[in-house]
């Protein structure tokens, strides 16, 4: 029984040990690259929903290491995810680690998973197209991944001429830039590589023009030795999201012109119960204020009624525009009198002077 519990024990450490040693390792050597980049060089993860073939971010960068003065590297790890990943090997330059460079070039794509050994050897890393040559795990698809990329080069240099630049030539450039694509796909048999394809064209715009050869595209990618691929059902998915689009864009006439009168009348109806709405609040705050306005009204007559008849005579000459002087003359008394009486005039009113009087008790003594 020992030995039984001793042999599982072996058998659980072996298979333990292959998983934690599991590790991916990219080595390589680069020349030519000192004058124009750094001697930084980046690996970063291609997700399916990810950025897009030349677009960057630093949350896409898993490893990194330096070049030495011979320009080799070493990069392991087993940071990826469990099924086959599509990385981009790219060196820094002194402005960011993140800009990704055309021309000259500064990265290329390749396939990998967590137990991949390849070397990558360039002997010209600023050419485009990139002069470069990766050995070890997945080298046909890799060999395959160069092929793309020769080929959008090539035509990245077509625009550089004249004729590229007027509204024919980009038309024409944009309908070779596309066949080419879609010829690289039918000699391709590696569905990651027509993944990194399909991120190189406008997938709606020329799924629409030629809806066949993107669902044959998707089946011999679902049916290819790949298998179960996150990046085969974003394609999926990507599709799928078109075809609805466009479904949608082709909706019935007569149900667009029905949806149309429906909103119509929609609006209408609404704007009428916010216009009785409206009214109703209006009536409302009318009542509320002309309440309010009776109330003061009464309130200020109780007050005034407290006053004696010589705080009247004074009330009534003050919101006349008489000042103290004009009043004293006006009844024959004397300022400090004057004076006196405002003080428990306005007492008695609740106000604080003269103003505040006119402003409250003038329209009911006028």
């Amino acid at each position: 029984m020992k030995t039984f519990y001793n042999k599982i024990i072996i058998v659980l450490f072996f298979l333990t040990g292959q998983w934690l040693l599991a590790q991916y390792e990219i080595s390589g050597k680069l020349s030519n690259y000192d004058s124009l980049w750094t001697n930084e060089i980046y690996l970063s993860y291609f997700a399916p929903d990810g950025y897009g073939y030349n677009m960057m971010s630093e949350d896409q960068i898993i490893n990194s290491d330096i070049l030495d003065e011979q320009g080799n590297f070493k990069i392991k790890g087993n940071s990826l995810p469990d099924h086959n990943s599509i990385v981009r090997l790219h060196l820094g330059s002194e402005k960011s680690k993140y800009t990704l460079s055309m021309r000259p070039i500064n990265h290329i794509h390749m396939i990998l998973n967590n137990q991949s050994k390849i070397y990558v050897e360039a002997r010209d890393f600023s050419s485009a197209p990139l002069k470069y040559n990766v050995s070890g795990d997945f080298s046909d698809q890799n060999e395959k991944i160069k092929e793309l990329e020769v080929l959008l080069s090539n035509i990245n240099t077509l625009r550089n001429e004249n004729y590229s630049k007027t509204g024919y030539g980009k038309e024409l450039l944009s309908f070779k830039r596309n066949q080419d694509i879609r010829n690289f796909c039918l000699s391709n048999n590696y569905p990651l590589v027509d993944f990194l394809a399909m991120e190189n064209t406008n997938l709606e715009k020329e799924y629409l023009k030629n809806p066949v050869f993107y669902e044959s595209l998707l089946q011999k990618m679902k049916q290819s030795k790949e298998g179960p691929s996150p990046y085969i059902n974003s394609f999926e998915e990507e599709l799928a999201i078109i075809k609805l689009k466009n479904n949608m864009q082709k909706t019935n006439p007569e149900v667009i012109h029905y949806m149309i009168i429906t909103g119509i009348l929609a609006i209408i109806v609404v704007a009428l119960i916010g216009y009785i709405l409206y009214l109703k609040k209006s009536s409302i705050a009318i009542k509320v204020n002309s309440y309010k306005e009776r109330r003061g009204v009464a309130n200020s007559k109780i007050l005034i009624e407290q006053l004696n008849k010589r705080e009247k005579q004074i009330l009534e000459l003050i919101i006349k525009e008489y000042q103290n002087k004009e009043i004293a003359t006006e009844l024959h008394l004397e300022i400090s009198t004057i004076k006196t009486h405002l003080s428990k005039m306005y007492q008695k009113l609740k106000v604080k002077d003269r103003t505040h009087a006119k402003k409250r008790f003038g329209h009911i003594l006028k």
